[in-house]
């Protein structure tokens, strides 16, 4: 029997981002206001992924089990008060995502889900960890926020193979002891946790890169933190006027580093010291201007800097020569330095939401090529302009700069791509 195209045309590749991002052919049959399942999904023996989103009570009918490559079922908000029994014979699961069902209780035949490495139990109102994640002998990740002052027992360093944790919004004023003993943790995100202060032995926490701080209320990075020097990534966002201590330079390891909205009037020197660095986000910071030291950063390949207010851009940017992506929307820039034209790596420029004339919003869209172009034909002009100056034999008065020079520049730059029709600010000429 055929599989109903109104259904089958609905699976579609998506992106999720589980530990990070994979992509699986995923049926989305969310908000539907579904009571069971239709048959016809019982067909789609390919499908990897289902999300039930929003499908109050839903009853989920044995027939599931014919779903052989179903890896993630997502049963967010399904108003669930245990895991459906079906569910437990889905021996091929690897992600379980189980968020927003308050209350919801795990049944200890979940240890029958042994391929399972990745349960998501956001926001499920949990006073403490299930007894049944502790039978999960291949958890690698577990997402337990918005369960305010949730309690960790000692079991869960049983979870030998335990990387992710994630506790954000927990209400925490402090590390739980057990995380302490997770010893393969790489990954720890204690976002929201606006009283938590970080014990000194964080240390014992060698295998950590990933370490998330969102607005946790942070004045300055913790001592603790400065110990993590295998650490990769670090996100300190919105923790207003949160001070940067010369130590961060002993964290020699970090590639990303996230700054966004913090206050930040200046690019402190122990950033520019970060020379690893290939991901840096400065954006919603009061900057204005970018000091010089951005230019040390040689490695860096991702450069955030969206909304800052910035008025101008050093000359340094141009020894940027990894960079891949510039965001500098929503800003005062009106210029950009000719040294732009160096960045030959960059193919994500986003200019949007700034009043800029040299060169124009619509020489940068088409990119750093045309960019670099249009300095050199600005160049060009001037020179010739100067030329003239110097070469009149009977003028009694110089002549300045041509005053049209960068619209030359922007008419010049712009017909190399179109012979016949240019663009000139927003209105076209035609030109034989």
């Amino acid at each position: 029997m055929a599989t109903p195209s109104s259904l089958k045309d609905k699976v579609k590749p998506k992106e999720w981002d589980i530990m990070g991002k994979i992509s699986l052919s995923t049926l989305d049959l969310s908000n539907r206001n579904l009571t069971e399942l239709p048959n016809e999904l019982f067909e789609l023996t390919e499908l990897e992924a289902l999300d039930l989103t929003n499908n109050k009570n839903i009853d989920l009918s044995n027939e599931l089990i014919k779903l052989t490559s179903l890896k993630l079922l997502c049963l967010d908000r399904c108003n669930l008060d245990t895991v459906p029994a079906v569910v437990m014979k889905l021996q091929q699961l690897e992600t379980l995502i189980l968020r927003s069902n308050k209350n919801i209780t795990l049944p200890d035949e979940m240890c029958s889900l042994v391929n399972l490495t990745y349960l998501d139990l956001y926001s499920c109102d949990l006073m403490s960890v299930p007894a049944a994640v502790m039978k999960l002998s291949q958890l690698k990740g577990l997402r337990l926020s918005s369960n305010k002052n949730i309690a960790l027992p000692d079991e869960m360093c049983s979870l030998v193979n335990f990387t992710y944790l994630e506790l954000a919004n927990c209400g925490l004023d402090t590390l739980p002891s057990v995380v302490l003993k997770l010893l393969n943790l790489q990954e720890l995100d204690l976002s929201h946790n606006t009283q938590i202060s970080l014990p000194e032995e964080l240390c014992r926490l060698e295998n950590i890169k990933v370490l998330t701080l969102f607005e946790c209320n942070l004045l300055t990075v913790p001592p603790a933190v400065l110990n993590l020097t295998q650490l990769e990534e670090l996100d300190l966002c919105a923790n207003r006027g949160i001070h940067l201590p010369d130590e961060m330079a002993g964290l020699t390891n970090i590639r990303v580093l996230k700054l966004c909205g913090v206050e930040m009037v200046t690019v402190p020197p122990v950033v520019g010291g970060l020379t690893q660095l290939e991901w840096l986000d400065l954006s919603f910071n009061p900057l204005q201007t970018l000091s010089a030291v951005i230019g040390q950063l040689t490695n860096v390949k991702h450069l955030m800097l969206s909304n800052c207010q910035l008025y101008t851009l050093p000359p340094e940017v141009g020894r940027l020569t990894q960079l891949e992506q510039l965001n500098l929307r929503d800003n005062q820039l009106q210029t950009l330095p000719t040294e732009v034209g160096q960045l030959i790596s960059v193919n994500d420029l986003k200019v949007d939401g700034n009043p800029l004339i040299k060169p124009p919003a619509e020489v940068c869209r088409q990119g750093i090529d045309v960019i670099r172009q249009y300095f050199q034909e600005l160049k060009r002009s001037d020179e010739k302009s100067r030329n003239r100056s110097v070469g009149s034999k009977t003028a009694v008065r110089t002549y300045p700069a041509d005053p049209d020079a960068p619209a030359a520049a922007y008419r010049c730059v712009l017909r190399q791509f179109d012979r016949t029709n240019i663009w000139v600010g927003h209105t076209k000429e035609s030109h034989s």
